[in-house]
């Protein structure tokens, strides 16, 4: 695949241009990783920042949350298939919105010769995003099929290509980010999704994976400031491939039906920079969203209590936690810069400390966060 991907470089580098845009940098764009005569293939949406290897990397990428979290089940690193939809990485991963038409044809051209050359029998997509824009743009012809037995209720495709009755089943799934803030139901619903896709592609599954949350085994709370230390701390400054040639069994996730354990790859989100870049320029919180995200964020208090002492910045938040302080520009911190803890102190003091009295000490950043958090509950 290394030569075709690097012609699509090429193409997509060329097509930006065409379409009177400034070209982005060719490094930003992810490789598809595995292999093509995997019996099950992964289709993510498009990466994002929210890595410790923005350049040059693969889609496999130890260091995202949610990418972790779909390799944790039904995938053997190596030899599952895993791509993205969009393969540029992309702030907002919003490409399907924002880039020129061209520029998204360009990416599922590519894609669509990895699916047509792939042996998978079952490819898993996931997102809202992805599967609108395979059975409505891209018109894929598929056949709706009812489960029945325990999963009746829920629905597949399967997707017919020239030559074939019907070349795979395509499964529909959850984007994993939904679960750092689930709601009722829609863990249950993807496990029974994953189930059938691991039956129908003969490879072992993790049973109750998102409804028992055993995603926290390898995407635990403390996730970015455990990995990215990890990541810094390597002694040795190998390149990404010279790392994982390194490892003897050659996975870097060990995953069986009964536990799940992560080796010696180095893991960790998130770019470092100004606090500023922390903050997503999209509107408020809703109401309802808040009422949804508030206790969740809240209820990572007391899994944290050995790790938030040690938050320097954003980069250490717990996922929910981060996503609820992305949307705090307008809110609680307008007009201002946030460069360091200092910097939130004033907002503290403002909108929680006063209300117990003048402020004694210095809270760490965990305790004003969580005070701001709970100030919105109250």
């Amino acid at each position: 695949m290394d030569d075709a991907f690097s012609k699509f470089v090429d193409s997509e580098v060329s097509t930006w241009a065409s379409c009177g845009d400034n070209v982005p940098s060719e490094d930003l764009l992810v490789r598809v990783s595995g292999s093509l005569q995997s019996s099950i293939a992964h289709h993510a949406h498009q990466p994002s920042f929210t890595t410790l290897q923005p350049r040059n990397c693969e889609t496999a990428d130890e260091t995202n949350p949610c990418i972790v979290m779909i390799m944790g089940n039904e995938f053997e690193k190596g030899n599952s298939l895993l791509y993205d939809h969009l393969l540029r990485r992309d702030e907002k991963s919003e490409g399907l919105k924002m880039y020129p038409e061209d520029v998204v044809q360009c990416h599922e051209a590519f894609i669509q010769k990895v699916r047509e050359s792939m042996e998978a029998k079952v490819e898993v997509v996931y997102g809202k995003p992805v599967k609108e824009r395979m059975l409505q743009k891209q018109a894929y012809k598929v056949d709706l099929l009812p489960l029945w037995g325990e999963y009746e209720g829920e629905s597949n495709y399967s997707n017919a290509q020239q030559g074939h009755r019907y070349r795979r089943v395509i499964v529909f799934a959850i984007h994993p980010q939904r679960f750092f803030f689930s709601k009722q139901g829609e863990c249950a619903i993807q496990d029974k999704l994953l189930a059938v896709a691991a039956k129908i592609a003969r490879v072992d599954v993790i049973e109750r994976y998102y409804e028992d949350q055993k995603w926290r085994m390898i995407v635990p709370h403390n996730f970015s400031s455990m990995v990215k230390k990890k990541h810094f701390s390597t002694p040795s400054k190998q390149s990404q491939s010279d790392r994982y040639n390194s490892n003897a069994s050659g996975k870097a996730l060990i995953i069986s039906t009964s536990k799940l354990t992560t080796t010696e790859a180095s893991m960790g989100p998130i770019v470092g920079g100004c606090w500023d870049s922390s903050f997503k320029e999209k509107p408020p919180f809703s109401v309802q969203e808040l009422r949804e995200i508030l206790p969740v964020a809240l209820a990572t208090e007391t899994d944290l209590n050995e790790h938030s002492h040690k938050w320097e910045s954003p980069a250490d938040f717990p996922e929910i936690v981060g996503t609820w302080f992305s949307g705090q520009r307008e809110i609680l911190f307008k007009g201002m810069s946030i460069y360091s803890p200092a910097d939130i102190i004033p907002v503290y003091q403002q909108l929680y400390a006063t209300k117990k009295g003048p402020l004694e000490g210095n809270p760490s950043l965990a305790e004003m966060i969580y005070g701001l958090i709970r100030s919105k509950l109250e």
